[in-house]
């Protein structure tokens, strides 16, 4: 039986900078990026912190949202790497337009404890937090499977907390407390993970 090196690092990169304004948006605003988000791009000023991934990578994979589309075209030109994929496992979380509503809402920072609580109570309509835990599992099973050594996977930021509690933390089974921990991902940047890779014979 041989054993492939399970030294497969991966950058989880949250994707670059668009026009929506996370800090001082409306709430219809908000409500249609949440909800509706997918046709964002990514702006030239897109702030990816190249210093933060590796020089030369393997793979990319990325979410089908534009954005994140267009964050790995950035990376593609900037790295030179070649292998990319597009992976609905990396999408966003599904909101419902209810998760929060308009007369609580006074801004994305208020907001978010309110909105990723109902998310883990199963409040959430469109995407359960397991049915968001079980794509995290899938795509630990996806990168278990890879035979690239370098990895950048361009997400979102809700998701990126899940990401980031099972892949940096090594926490599989996440409390609420825990998930209110989690700092955000800044736009542009990354957490890193060693996943193992799965035994050939």
């Amino acid at each position: 039986m041989t054993d492939i090196s399970t030294d497969i690092q991966v950058w989880f990169l949250r994707h670059g900078k668009t026009s929506f304004d996370y800090e001082h948006s409306s709430y219809a605003n908000f409500i249609d990026m949440l909800c509706n988000g997918n046709e964002k791009r990514l702006l030239k000023k897109h702030g990816i912190k190249f210093e933060m991934l590796p020089d030369r990578v393997e793979l990319v994979a990325y979410s089908p949202a534009l954005r994140a589309v267009d964050t790995a075209k950035v990376l593609r030109k900037k790295l030179g790497v070649k292998p990319m994929e597009e992976l609905e496992l990396l999408r966003e979380v599904r909101f419902d337009c209810n998760i929060i509503l308009p007369q609580e809402y006074i801004s994305l920072a208020r907001s978010r404890k309110d909105i990723l609580k109902r998310w883990y109570d199963g409040r959430n309509k469109e995407e359960s937090f397991e049915d968001s835990l079980a794509r995290v599992r899938k795509i630990e099973s996806f990168l278990s499977e890879r035979q690239e050594k370098t990895i950048i996977l361009v997400t979102h930021g809700w998701f990126l907390r899940l990401l980031k509690l099972y892949f940096v933390q090594g926490n599989h089974t996440p409390t609420i407390d825990d998930l209110l921990k989690v700092k955000p991902v800044p736009l542009g940047h990354c957490i890193r993970a060693t996943v193992a890779r799965k035994s050939r014979v």
